[in-house]
């Protein structure tokens, strides 16, 4: 993935990875992205896990917006729902 224009995401309020900006649903779907190795991505794979239907957020050009994780496909990969804007 390029990096130079991709997206931070946070979970909890803090950067969980980067998004490909033309990759990202207006819905739902599948995102691809670039984890940071900390501990908001393990707490994110966590709630996951847990089934928990965690919360990120993200500003993709000027526009704030918000979804709910269904599931990991595979490392880098996660399957959103809930996509909002605003």
């Amino acid at each position: 993935m390029n990096t130079s224009n991709s997206i931070d995401f946070l979970y909890d309020g803090v950067r969980v990875g980067v998004l490909d900006p033309g990759g990202f649903p207006r819905k739902e779907g599948v995102i691809s992205y670039m984890p940071y190795r900390s501990g908001s991505h393990l707490a994110l794979h966590q709630a996951i896990t847990a089934a928990d239907s965690p919360e990120c957020t993200c500003e993709i050009e000027g526009v704030a917006y918000s979804f709910v994780v269904e599931s990991c496909l595979e490392y880098g990969r996660l399957v959103v729902r809930d996509v909002r804007s605003g």
